[in-house]
């Protein structure tokens, strides 16, 4: 499972700042809870998904961690996690799950249907 008990922690990183992330669990979690956090250079700082607190409970979950790009924190910094410098967010369990999440997929894309370019 990817989490289970408090302080089991899933970092989620790319070289450029992210807003989406969308997980797709052959197990959804039962019982627990989890918390963001985002590195501002300092601290992890604590932040509530815009799409709303998810605990990794459904099969699939399209997460809108911050609304739009404008909305994604200024504070933002890369953390050199593991050798991988990189914009980090940071799922933190806070209380034990009955049964942990298995995870399949998780991606930062979301499904697009349609994409259209202009001139």
């Amino acid at each position: 499972c990817l989490l289970k008990n408090p302080g089991d922690r899933l970092y989620l990183g790319m070289a450029s700042k992210f807003r989406y992330v969308e997980f797709i669990l052959a197990t959804a979690g039962i019982g627990g809870t989890v918390s963001y956090c985002y590195w501002d250079g300092a601290n992890w700082k604590a932040f509530t998904p815009a799409g709303g607190n998810s605990y990794l409970d459904a099969a699939n979950i399209p997460l809108l961690l911050w609304t739009d790009n404008a909305s994604v924190p200024a504070d933002w910094q890369k953390l050199s996690i593991e050798d991988e410098s990189l914009f980090w967010v940071k799922i933190e369990v806070t209380s034990d799950y009955a049964t942990g999440p298995v995870g399949t997929q998780i991606t930062a894309i979301s499904e697009l249907e349609t994409v259209i370019f202009r001139r």
